[in-house]
């Protein structure tokens, strides 16, 4: 019998589980939360309806795991939220609620009230707005403590943070011994009273009718022309109980995924959240170029480029959600993509074909090095326009003679089409590793 700590899966909990142990409470938690947004961006902008893959749930499963046997408060907070079935909060926002009511307890004034409550509270009533100093503070610039010492809060800015969903700065909040770190989006995140404050205005806004803005303009790879286009949805305001959260209407539990990939006008009567970009998931490592994303309950797909999402007839979409309508509702006839016929350095002048190999100088045979087609229907050019794929090779120049190599090889369906297509290097994806798109080449007259 062996230890599951011995199996892959096993092993990667062992690691993470020793990661967590050595993170504060705070720092977990805010995983937590962004482990939230991450599933809401690829729900809502990737339409992948599994949300985390297995490691980020891993993630969070060891994450929970660690609080839950650290804190019993935790553990409890957490316990009766899984119990409550109608409650719409998300783990990261219950276990940042738990969080906030650890440590020593203190007596503060808030807004002309005596509050009593932990650093962490302090902290959040100041994020909302509240003034620490001055004449016409509403936020007591000091604490009482339990045995009524008096400690004044020292507020420090420390650095801006950036995890491709949210942006902010950290503040670090001192009173006496009692030091924590708090986080600060740029933009108001839907705080629990802000939440109740919109489900409160429920008949006020109920059935006005909101218009999002969803950006469409895509580019072509080859050309770089871009064409501007953008879609108007009508979204009808709606209790959260009775809102479907994904067509024609928008309520307070939703409003934040809405806005990952819709623009909306002033006035907008629900907290703001900001805006990501596919550019910016790249930058921070959360997606990555030669990854191929396929639609639920579809064979359709696209492929991530650096510049955004590659739909097989070769326009790239910078919006998630404008590829994946693009996919759903293709265009009768793909658009004709004129591509510039690929001549490499070590190509003879005359005598070779376009993307052959001079016969002093023969490729290796395509087993010898990895190719993995990234795009579908490879034989159907009128539908595949431009087929993506994943080859091993040292430079663009050698990627692009290779995939023209492997296209030619007769078992491949490309093969009949070999004198018609060309080869465009995209995105070194890796040690030794390119993604290709071979597309027909530019018409000849």
């Amino acid at each position: 019998m062996t230890n599951s700590s011995d199996s892959p899966d096993g092993q990667a909990r062992t690691e993470l589980t020793e990661y967590a142990d050595s993170k504060s409470t705070s720092e977990l938690g805010y995983t937590l939360e962004f482990l939230d947004q991450l599933e809401d961006f690829k729900r809502v902008f990737l339409q992948e309806a599994g949300g985390l893959g297995a490691s980020e749930r891993l993630t969070r499963e060891v994450i929970l795991d660690t609080l839950c046997q650290r804190h019993p408060e935790i553990a409890a907070a957490y316990q009766a939220w899984k119990q409550d079935a109608a409650s719409a909060e998300k783990t990261g926002e219950v276990v940042a609620a738990a969080i906030r009511t650890l440590g020593p307890r203190y007596t503060y004034t808030d807004n002309g009230e005596v509050v009593c409550g932990t650093l962490a509270e302090y902290a959040l009533a100041w994020q909302r707005g509240q003034a620490v100093t001055g004449p016409d503070a509403t936020l007591s610039p000091e604490l009482t403590t339990t045995d009524g010492h008096r400690v004044a809060v020292e507020i420090d800015e420390l650095d801006s943070y950036d995890n491709g969903i949210t942006s902010g700065v950290v503040y670090r909040f001192t009173a006496g011994d009692n030091v924590i770190e708090h986080h600060i989006p740029d933009t108001p995140t839907a705080t629990p009273d802000a939440v109740g404050a919109a489900d409160a205005g429920k008949n006020e806004h109920d059935g006005q009718v909101l218009i999002a803005h969803l950006d469409e303009s895509f580019t072509y790879f080859d050309t770089g022309e871009r064409v501007q286009a953008t879609r108007d949805v009508r979204l009808r305001i709606v209790a959260p109980a009775v809102c479907g959260h994904d067509n024609g209407t928008i309520c307070a539990t939703c409003a934040p995924s809405w806005q990952l990939d819709h623009d909306f006008d002033d006035p907008f009567p629900f907290p703001r959240t900001r805006k990501v970009t596919i550019r910016e998931l790249l930058d921070t490592g959360a997606l990555k170029p030669g990854q191929t994303l396929t639609m639920p309950d579809s064979s359709l797909s696209a492929v991530i480029t650096a510049e955004g999402l590659m739909l097989p007839d070769g326009r790239v979409f910078d919006n998630p959600s404008a590829a994946a309508n693009a996919i759903m509702n293709p265009s009768p006839t793909p658009p004709r993509i004129p591509l510039a016929e690929l001549t490499t350095p070590d190509e003879p002048a005359t005598g070779t074909p376009p993307g052959r190999s001079p016969l002093a100088l023969p490729e290796t045979p395509s087993q010898s090095w990895k190719v993995e087609r990234l795009s579908h229907d490879p034989g159907c050019p009128d539908r595949d326009r431009v087929v993506v794929v994943a080859i091993d090779a040292s430079n663009a120049e050698q990627a692009q003679r290779r995939t023209l190599e492997w296209a030619r090889h007769p078992s491949n369906p490309l093969s009949a089409h070999i004198d018609h297509i060309t080869a465009k290097a995209i995105d070194h994806i890796g040690p030794h590793r390119w993604t290709v798109a071979l597309a027909p080449k530019t018409d000849q007259r």
